[in-house]
């Protein structure tokens, strides 16, 4: 089932993974990797309505929904970042809510999911805030740093604060390489435009010559 979802755009793939997804004899687990490659066939082809559908779909630890929150987050449609958004409200279990938060990290670029982010880095129950801190870490946005830092500081869990800092941590090392490239590049054109300078002056010269 996992291998599957490197088809991409094959609707006979698409098919094989929703008849899987659809039947209740087949193992949980199956069914959730199903769910997964789904969402990653991607392409022109969009199941979110069949994902959406296996939200609802009972399993152990919920682990069907979990695979279909991860197929949605592969599809990145509009209709599945609101449904990511949804489940990370307070009364979904937490095990869904851990899967939805997480995902939100492929698109913190989209400002509701940025906002949503920042208000579950807070959130009551610390294995949401620790998948909170785990969307931060795959988009490493800056824009997270004042609450990390005030988590690295302050969380009552040490692990969510140890996660902070690490995180965090992250965010400075690759902000202080882009300021080490650009200077990089600076003395790359600096040099660049001495060498323009000499060799205009030997033209002048061999012109005079």
């Amino acid at each position: 089932m996992e291998a599957l979802g490197n088809f991409k755009g094959n609707r006979d793939v698409a098919r094989v993974l929703t008849s899987i997804l659809e039947n209740t004899s087949e193992s949980y687990y199956v069914r959730s990797k199903a769910a997964q490659s789904l969402g990653k066939l991607g392409g022109m082809l969009d199941y979110a309505g069949e994902l959406i559908k296996a939200l609802d779909y009972p399993s152990h630890n919920y682990v069907i929904a979990q695979g279909a929150l991860q197929g949605l987050s592969e599809l990145g449609t509009d209709e599945a970042i609101d449904t990511l958004v949804k489940y990370t409200e307070l009364g979904r279990p937490t095990l869904v809510r851990m899967v939805a938060t997480q995902s939100l990290g492929k698109f913190v670029g989209v400002r509701r999911v940025y906002d949503r982010i920042r208000e579950l880095l807070k959130d009551p129950y610390y294995r949401v805030r620790y998948a909170a801190v785990a969307a931060v870490e795959s988009s490493l946005d800056p824009r997270f740093l004042d609450i990390l830092d005030e988590l690295a500081s302050r969380d009552l869990d040490g692990r969510i604060r140890r996660y902070a800092r690490d995180v965090a941590r992250k965010i400075r090392e690759q902000m202080q390489r882009g300021v080490e490239y650009a200077r990089l590049r600076e003395e790359i054109e600096r040099i660049r435009e001495e060498q323009r300078r000499i060799m205009d002056r030997l033209d002048r010269m061999e012109a005079k010559g």
